[in-house]
């Protein structure tokens, strides 16, 4: 079986019956995520990742097709076109012809980006197109791919119940800046606030307890064999309030209405260039639950329901204006004096800045031998974006990148920081893995670091991210390692870690 482009494979996918090929889809997905954990080694994991991602993406494909087809799809024909998928010709982006096109459109929109940016760059010390060539971005464009591929492999990278724990923190932290948050959250999903962070976990449970062709897939209607003693029911562990949440976070796979899940993903393929379709936003980021009617829903995938905390719980918040501040607190309060005790100081603002220059970064940590600076950044990239690094996207993700770092270079020359390296992080709230990658391999054959008076190119880390670089490093031990790189060499975890001892368990 060959196809000789996505779109034929999507016409492919159309003899099937579309919700077979979900239910079917669910199945391999939940075997791949049961399969895996602590005794699996990296190489393991990141295969097993990369064919329940492969899986998504049929689902995500097949999602616009007929679901009162006749021809059922078997569990073994849905194994192969995994294959498939993972082989199809051009997917991978690697075509020097789309490279050379990639790298055109690449610069032409970073000097747009800087063109439409004129009053955030103007005071720059170094514009980035005087840097970033044409030249240098086609000579780099092999690492793009290896960057798009590494985000699709690694997807559900790191502990994936932090991110339920970290999302929680977070709301308790917008709520104690502003006291509506938890009666606006309250009001809008009509249930308790802690009961709804308990549901992803007793959606994982009923969900796997139903075994329907291997999990994933529970009927209301049917009775459950799930029986919770009086202490978990009151901390919201109850049939009922997996029925809310599960109808507040799903939509109908299948039908006419603009808000089904089938004309959301079709809607977002196609406004979606085919090139990039293998690598496109994952829809079950923003509804991890797919109503398959009578009272029948779908979980497709474990990993996506917990990637998916942030995106869901954000929907009913009063603004997401004050998450930047909510950050802040998050590294101030939380984070950091678990990782960084007595050594971490917030670095003041300039009161009336005249200039760019006085801008300042958000965080100064001092160790024995290496200086941190931390950049918080809500946001450095749109969520395709994120995924899939199309030219627009990419430039402006590098220019925000370049806008962060100018930041730092102004605060290490006010703090007169000349004595030891500094590394300079920016971190940001949502997932940004690898986001510098291309950014770092790009500097590292130029002088930008001269230009700028740093040590090192920026590190981009998501918080979750970070975290999980750090959960077996102490902050000494990590530093070492990341101006250890910068040689090429490296350095073991000294278990030393937080271990994620500030998210604590809520259930």
């Amino acid at each position: 079986m060959e196809f000789k482009s996505i779109k034929e494979l999507r016409e492919y996918l159309r003899r099937y019956n579309s919700n077979s090929f979900v239910e079917v889809g669910t199945s391999v997905c939940w075997q791949e995520w049961q399969n895996g954990g602590l005794r699996i080694s990296p190489l393991g994991q990141v295969k097993k990742n990369s064919r329940r991602n492969y899986a998504l993406r049929l689902i995500l494909l097949a999602s616009a097709g007929n679901p009162y087809r006749n021809q059922e799809i078997t569990v073994q024909e849905f194994e192969s076109l995994i294959d498939v998928l993972s082989n199809c010709p051009n997917h991978t982006i690697s075509n020097k012809t789309l490279l050379d096109t990639e790298a055109e459109y690449t610069f032409n929109d970073l000097h747009t980006w800087e063109r439409d940016n004129y009053k955030t760059v103007r005071n720059w010390k170094l514009l980035l197109s005087d840097i970033f060539t044409k030249e240098l971005i086609r000579k780099n464009g092999g690492h793009l791919f290896l960057q798009r591929q590494a985000l699709f492999q690694n997807s559900g990278f790191g502990k994936p119940l932090a991110r339920v724990q970290r999302t929680m923190k977070v709301f308790e932290i917008l709520n104690s800046i502003d006291l509506n948050t938890i009666n606006f959250f309250e009001s809008s999903t009509k249930f308790n606030h802690e009961f709804y962070f308990v549901q992803f976990m007793s959606s994982i449970g009923y969900f796997w307890k139903t075994r329907f062709r291997g999990g994933g897939v529970l009927d209301f209607k049917k009775s459950f064999d799930i029986d919770f003693d009086d202490e978990l029911k009151s901390k919201g562990f109850t049939e009922e309030n997996l029925r809310i949440f599960v109808r507040l976070n799903s939509r109908v796979f299948s039908s006419s209405d603009r808000d089904s899940f089938r004309n959301i993903v079709t809607e977002r393929l196609n406004n979606t260039s085919e090139v990039y379709h293998p690598f496109f936003y994952n829809s079950f980021l923003d509804y991890p639950f797919i109503d398959l009617g009578q009272d029948k829903y779908c979980l497709p995938d474990a990993c996506s329901l917990m990637e998916s905390s942030w995106n869901i719980t954000c929907k009913h918040l009063p603004s997401n204006k004050i998450l930047d501040q909510a950050f802040e607190q998050y590294l101030a309060n939380v984070l950091l004096p678990i990782i960084a005790p007595n050594c971490f100081e917030k670095i003041r603002e300039v009161e009336n800045p005249q200039s760019s220059d006085d801008k300042r970064a958000d965080f100064l940590i001092t160790l024995p031998n290496v200086y941190i600076i931390i950049e918080c950044k809500n946001s450095l990239m749109s969520s395709d974006t994120s995924v899939y690094f199309d030219p627009k996207g990419l430039a402006s993700l590098w220019g925000r990148i370049h806008g962060a770092t100018e930041q730092i270079s102004s605060t290490i020359k006010a703090l007169k920081l000349e004595d030891k390296p500094v590394i300079p992080l920016i971190l940001t709230f949502y997932d940004a893995l690898l986001a510098s990658n291309v950014f770092e391999s790009i500097v590292k054959s130029t002088d930008y670091c001269d230009h700028l008076n740093l040590s090192m190119p920026p590190i981009v880390r998501s918080l979750h991210e970070f975290e999980h670089w750090i959960y077996n490093r102490s902050l000494q031990n990590w530093a070492e390692s990341m101006l250890l790189k910068q040689s090429n060499s490296s350095i073991n975890p000294d278990n030393q870690g937080h271990n994620y001892r500030h998210l604590k368990d809520f259930y």
